[in-house]
Order: C-alpha cells, then sequence, then structure tokens
C-alpha cells in the first residue's frame, strides 16, 4: 500500500544580491605587475645604462693613464736638443771641418732623381766634395741651357759648369754633355724638391 506523502519542496525567503567584486586597482593585479615593471627597469638599468658608464669610466681612466705617461715622456725628452747638440761634439770630434760641411749623400741622389733625370738621360755621375759631376745625353743645346738656368736658380746650389756640348744644331740632340755642379753646405733635399716644384 503507498501511502500519499506530499512532496517537499525547498522554500528560500530571502534572496542576496550582493556580488563579490574585484576591483583592477586592487593590490592582488597590481603587485605582481610592479614587480615585473620593476624588475625590467632594473635590468635596462643595469644593462643599458650602468655596464656601459662603467666602460666608459674604465676607458676614461686608461685614456688617462697613456696621457700621463705622454706626458713623462715629453718632460723626460725636453732637453734633447740640447743633449743632442753636446754628444755631436763628442761623435763628430774625428771629423775635419771639411768632411763636416759635405752635402749628404742622399740628398745629392735626390737632386740627380728629381732635377736631373726628368730633363734628360743621365748616363753616369760621381761625387767628389760638394761637387756633383754628371754626364747626360739625349737632351739638345737649348735643353742644356734651360737646364743650367733652373739648376742655377736653386738655392743649394753653388755654381753649374758646361765642360762639353756640342751639336749641329739648337733643336738636334747631343750625344753627351758633361756637368760640374757646386752644392752649398747647407743643402737639403727638402729644398731641392721645392726647387724642382718652382
Amino acid at each position: 500500500m503507498r501511502k500519499n506523502q506530499t512532496a517537499s519542496y525547498p522554500t528560500k525567503t530571502s534572496l542576496n544580491l550582493v556580488i563579490r567584486e574585484k576591483s583592477l586597482g586592487s593590490p592582488s593585479r597590481i603587485l605582481p605587475i610592479a614587480a615585473g615593471i620593476l624588475v625590467l627597469l632594473l635590468a635596462f638599468g643595469k644593462f643599458a645604462v650602468w655596464d656601459r658608464l662603467s666602460r666608459v669610466s674604465r676607458e676614461q681612466d686608461a685614456l688617462d693613464s697613456l696621457l700621463a705617461q705622454v706626458s713623462q715622456l715629453t718632460e723626460q725628452t725636453a732637453d734633447y736638443s740640447e743633449v743632442l747638440a753636446a754628444y755631436s761634439q763628442y761623435t763628430t770630434s774625428w771629423m775635419s771641418q771639411e768632411e763636416i760641411l759635405l752635402v749628404d749623400q742622399a740628398d745629392i741622389l735626390s737632386l740627380v732623381e728629381t732635377q736631373l733625370m726628368p730633363s734628360a738621360s743621365v748616363s753616369r755621375f760621381s761625387v767628389n766634395g760638394n761637387v756633383l759631376s754628371v754626364e747626360l745625353s739625349h737632351l739638345t743645346l737649348q735643353g742644356v741651357s734651360e737646364l743650367v738656368q733652373k739648376l742655377g736658380e736653386l738655392p743649394q746650389v753653388l755654381e753649374v759648369t758646361v765642360y762639353s756640348a756640342s751639336s749641329q744644331t739648337q733643336n738636334e740632340p747631343i750625344s753627351s754633355v758633361s756637368l760640374s755642379i757646386t752644392l752649398s753646405s747647407g743643402y737639403s733635399g727638402d729644398e731641392g724638391q721645392e726647387g724642382g716644384d718652382a
């Protein structure tokens, strides 16, 4: 037999409409974001700023050290010209006055290369003291005259003498020309090049 039972339903007499909302400004959301931004800023500051400043500082210290060394060497060599002058008195004492006044052989060779070779063929040349003897070819009488005039205008040339030159006409090439060039003892190869450019 079945008993009549009435079904019992749950009943609620009140309704709670209050919702617990999380705001965007809550500490639980801001703290992790702020911590992440702080870590990124610290990493950027270390690698992009601090490391570069440290490297610049190290390079500046190295530069200051080198400049100090240069300054020290400059001070140590300040009296070099005086020492050289004193040393030269002893190192050239074995030379005669004439030998001291001789023109440097490299400067004479420079004169041959810059003043004579562009104008003519140099067959041979020799040096005795400050006198340069040269034999030239493939040059006209007019060319010899111009060369002698050009050499005579150089400040380091004291005298130019032509020993032999012959030709049938002014424009016919000469087979051989002998020149003697006397140089001053103050001759410098730089002066010779300046004279050649003039």
